[in-house]
């Protein structure tokens, strides 16, 4: 979850890593999968990465690059 600096403590990255810097909250499912009540069929639901969401991977993504 990008931005959650409660668990980010637990997970051993510092609160001031840039995956703690997030402006909000994020998570995302980029595919989930269902069984279909009665007939039990799969039911796949895929979902684009939302602008903010992929804005922030992105801005992450640079500070991490930059700091090796």
């Amino acid at each position: 979850i990008l931005g959650d600096e409660k668990y980010a403590q637990n997970s051993g990255a510092s609160v001031k890593s840039p995956l703690a810097e997030a402006k909000y909250l994020c998570l995302h499912a980029a595919e989930i999968t269902f069984k279909r009540p009665g007939s039990g069929a799969p039911l796949t639901v895929q979902a684009p990465r939302d602008r903010t969401f992929a804005a922030q991977v992105a801005r992450i993504r640079k500070k991490l690059s930059n700091s090796d």
